[in-house]
């Protein structure tokens, strides 16, 4: 069996980060969340946070 192919799409504000795991070509979202009030120098964290939700 083979693995659906999914993309990842990122949307990100000026202090919160939005994120979700589309399959393709479905379109069907298979996970998805947001981090809200994000610090100007919190940006690395937050990312590293979604790949670990998403690993």
């Amino acid at each position: 069996m083979t693995r659906p192919e999914t993309l990842l799409v990122l949307n990100a504000g000026s202090s919160s980060l939005k994120y979700q795991v589309v399959e393709l070509p479905s379109g069907k979202v298979l996970l998805g969340d947001h981090v809200e009030r994000v610090a100007r120098d919190g940006w690395g964290d937050t990312l590293q946070q979604v790949v670990a939700a998403v690993e």
